[in-house]
């Protein structure tokens, strides 16, 4: 499992706009991520996500802001999701959960 604890940590592993992550990962420390994020066969654990696009198997979160979120199977939050769009790529998959807050879908356009 790739932990990260700080900023500088993450920023080192972005390369091109894009944070590849191979495994499961998780984030000690509040985090804003200015490129992308490309999970592969891995999860991700965290408080706070803000990211540009998330394409993951699991997502579990304390609260998630970015444009387009692509999810396997199941995206869980503890408060909310903000974002252009959210889709399963599996097509038996379960709704995102947001525990205590919602789903809130922006009319924000990419740039």
């Amino acid at each position: 499992m790739k932990i990260y604890n700080t900023q500088e940590e993450v920023e080192k592993d972005i390369v091109n706009d894009v944070l590849v992550i191979k495994g499961d990962v998780k984030f000690n420390a509040d985090i804003s991520i200015a490129a992308s994020i490309l999970v592969i066969e891995g999860n991700i654990t965290a408080w706070g996500i803000t990211a540009w696009d998330i394409k993951a198997r699991n997502i579990t979160a304390r609260d998630i802001n970015a444009w387009d979120i692509l999810y396997y199977a199941f995206c869980t939050v503890y408060r909310s999701i903000k974002c252009v769009s959210i889709k399963a790529k599996r097509g038996i998959a379960h709704p995102p959960i947001c525990l205590d807050g919602k789903l809130e879908i922006k009319e924000e356009k990419k740039k």
